[in-house]
């Protein structure tokens, strides 16, 4: 009798545990109001490019902390203010030499002064629960703001610089890698080993498409453990910088690992990695040399980590 107790008490442990195994947890963006919440982005990009048979590679490294700090919220809506804290970038090339920290003055260098300026300025969102950025403040305002303060090298205008930095900085970046870095966020509760798919389009620098599947690996506490494979798509578009004197067509095709740690009450990511692969082509033409298409392979690095 003692024998048929103790299995009768396994085997009901053992459903119990495999029901515990099974719940399934929702994942949204679910911020605090009053809470400030700090990222720090690094991005590592080698860009190989051939043009008219000779190659050149291009190092780019960008570290970026920003603060999001949650001034409001109703029902699935949060309002945010987006800040950026510290910038530092570098470039390496045949042609080019540059390294800039937000930290550390350089008199006379206008990419310096640009960003400088930009640390500290305030960017209002209203972001839903999905990470979808529904309203942003007018960062034209902005901009005008650090261009009436800074002294433009010859042969730039303002306009130019406008769309230069729009790209990098402007509505449609904040939006779209806002909406890419919360990608991973399923419409449905998942449960552990559980998969979805996420499909998102982004308009701020070429039409692209990213087309994911998702894996809640583990859950481990309080953190979910969320793994992903995406393919980048984007279709031969025209490419406006504000720079080119000729017009510019460009298309691409890629993949993307991601691997992230995401806080489940939260949806906030505490730390992450997503390594991507693309492979594009530039087309163009000037009356001196003529049709060019220049094809560029990239391999990039991003890290987040969450400042506490």
């Amino acid at each position: 009798m003692k024998t048929i107790k103790i299995l009768v008490l396994f085997i009901t442990s053992l459903f119990f545990f495999q029901a515990c195994k099974t719940d399934k947890i929702a994942l949204k963006l679910d911020l605090k109001e009053g809470k400030t919440y700090t990222m720090k982005t690094t991005v590592k990009q080698n860009m190989t490019q051939t043009i008219q048979g000779n190659t050149q590679e291009i190092q780019t490294d960008i570290t970026a902390v920003l603060d999001y700090k949650i001034t409001g919220r109703s029902g699935d809506t949060m309002s945010i203010d987006l800040i950026y804290s510290k910038m530092n970038l570098s470039m390496k090339s045949p042609f080019i030499n540059m390294a800039i920290n937000s930290d550390q003055p350089q008199e006379g260098n206008v990419m310096y002064d640009i960003i400088s300026q930009l640390i500290g300025q305030k960017i209002s969102l209203k972001v839903l629960n999905t990470g979808e950025v529904v309203y942003m403040s007018d960062f034209g305002e902005v901009m005008d703001a650090i261009l009436e303060t800074i002294q433009l090298p010859e042969g730039y205008n303002e306009d130019q610089m406008k769309q230069q930095f729009n790209r990098s900085f402007g509505e449609g970046s904040i939006a779209g890698n806002f909406k890419l870095m919360f990608e991973y966020l399923p419409e449905k509760p998942v449960k552990e080993g559980g998969n979805w798919e996420t499909t998102t389009e982004t308009d701020f620098m070429i039409k692209g498409l990213y087309e994911s599947e998702w894996t809640l690996k583990e859950i481990k506490d309080r953190i979910a453990v969320i793994e992903g494979e995406t393919d980048i798509t984007a279709e031969r578009t025209a490419v406006e910088t504000g720079m080119q004197q000729f017009p510019v067509e460009m298309e691409m095709t890629g993949t993307q690992n991601t691997l992230l740690n995401v806080d489940k009450s939260t949806g906030w990511i505490e730390s992450g990695e997503a390594n991507i692969k693309m492979e594009m082509k530039l087309f163009t033409s000037n009356p001196q040399m003529g049709e060019m298409e220049i094809p560029m392979s990239i391999d990039m690095t991003v890290q987040y980590s969450s400042v506490e």
